[in-house]
């Protein structure tokens, strides 16, 4: 698959994020012009790297996604072939408290790469990280048929759910009416290795029972979500590319793809990590303080099955071994410091 990209000038946004450098790990065997847009230089020294060979043979452009001028520049820079387009404000609750900061880098910020594109690069295959949070709140029949369809109609609430839907209507726009070559990919909850965000569930979970706290839920405990191990999403979005790469199936409309996991209650998957780190004896709390998220989000992913060849990785062995490797780089990393 990595073989369409030989010769090609790839461009990642959100490069040295979580999923960002795995996704630039796994390019930098495929070419040799791979760049990274990077909003603060300075992060580059604290990323995730899987083996002794980081740095890679990368060029990074320091540009803040909210600034159009320096997004136009990176892609005259960058003139690129592909764009993976990851760079956003992810977590939840930072969305919650800063909802004009969430708008302004996942809608915005979209909308001034599509449009910097559009003038720049029309012809670059661009690859959309959305969530399944895009959907919203929707009709628990949905649920009870398998999950929720790239067909419906997303009816977000919260901030960080509308903003991904907002840059979701925005792509669709660019593809629709500019003839952008896009795709988009709704992804469940990544967790792995390198993840430095304690404000989510499984690295702050992971964090509190390594220093001997009881883990917190803001939640009642009882929200169901899926979760996808980051290699699991690096190869969805693979998937994605080599799907332009072949024009397959439509790509006039940015079409969307679901990729679902293993679905959990935030309050067993928490049982579950005490459960594997031997910790038992601390106690949960549940600080049932979280308010407008959706109770339950599971996605079908029956399409990106037919279309794409996707295997949904949702055996529970396989899952607890990730796990487990996850919570190995979480003791690892804590070492060190």
């Amino acid at each position: 698959m990595l073989s369409i990209f030989t010769n090609q000038r790839i461009l990642v946004t959100g490069a040295y994020g979580f999923v960002g450098s795995h996704l630039m790990y796994a390019l930098n065997h495929a070419t040799e012009n791979l760049f990274a847009i990077v909003h603060n230089a300075d992060f580059v020294r604290q990323v995730y790297a899987p083996t002794n060979d980081w740095p890679l043979q990368v060029r990074t452009i320091q540009a803040d996604i909210r600034n159009y001028e320096q997004i136009e520049r990176a892609i005259t820079i960058a003139e690129p072939d592909y764009i993976f387009h990851l760079a956003a404000i992810t977590q939840v609750t930072e969305a919650a408290q800063v909802p004009r900061q969430t708008w302004d880098t996942n809608v915005m910020g979209t909308v001034n790469l599509l449009e910097a594109t559009k003038r720049i690069a029309p012809n670059a295959k661009i690859i959309i990280a959305s969530s399944d949070k895009a959907y919203g709140k929707q009709d628990r029949s949905e649920m009870a048929h398998g999950g929720l369809r790239e067909t419906l109609i997303p009816n977000p609430g919260h901030p960080y759910d509308t903003s991904k839907a907002a840059a979701d209507l925005a792509a669709q726009s660019y593809a629709n009416h500019y003839k952008l070559s896009i795709t988009i990919a709704r992804m469940a909850n990544i967790f792995g290795p390198g993840d430095l965000n304690f404000k989510r569930l499984i690295p702050e979970t992971i964090r509190d029972i390594l220093h001997d706290r009881s883990p917190q839920i803001r939640s009642d405990g009882m929200p169901v979500r899926e979760y996808i191990n980051v290699e699991a999403a690096i190869h969805a979005y693979l998937l994605l590319a080599n799907s332009l790469h072949e024009q397959l199936p439509n790509i006039d409309t940015a079409e969307i793809y679901n990729f679902g996991g293993l679905w959990w209650t935030v309050g067993d998957l928490v049982k579950q990590l005490l459960s594997l780190m031997k910790r038992e004896d601390l106690q949960l709390q549940i600080l049932n303080t979280a308010k407008g998220e959706s109770s339950r989000i599971i996605i079908r992913d029956d399409k990106a099955k037919k279309d794409l060849g996707w295997i949904r990785p949702d055996n529970s062995g396989l899952f607890t071994k990730n796990l487990l490797n996850t919570i190995a780089w979480y003791e690892s990393y804590f070492r060190s410091k």
